[in-house]
């Protein structure tokens, strides 16, 4: 998989606040019909992870809208941005890594 942009993935919103989708935007290539475990993060000087999840994007070259992390209740109000690693198991001993960033937005309460 190919992410164009890996450190400038747009976002819907410059300013959230608790509770607010987060919906974010990657135009990529995939070229393997392979899941990913997606590994992702709300970052500020600290780190939110979230649970991982499976990911199965499409096998072609497109831009995708995905919607799938919420602000969680306690977050601070301060400037953040989305780390998001996608490891692929392309066979028993070989793991393929993706890494993606968002642009800075800021959270509010």
């Amino acid at each position: 998989m190919v992410i164009q942009n890996p450190t400038a993935i747009q976002v819907n919103k410059s300013t959230y606040r608790a509770w607010d989708r987060i919906t974010y935007t990657i135009d990529y290539c995939k070229y393997v019909k392979v899941k990913a475990r997606a590994y992702r993060a709300l970052v500020n000087g600290t780190i939110t992870s979230y649970t991982p999840i499976e990911w199965s994007f499409d096998i072609w070259c497109r831009v995708s809208k995905k919607s799938d992390l919420i602000i969680p209740e306690f977050t601070e109000s301060d400037t953040y941005h989305i780390e998001t690693t996608l490891e692929y198991r392309v066979n028993p001993i070989r793991t393929e890594t993706v890494y993606w960033r968002s642009v800075d937005f800021k959270v509010i309460q």
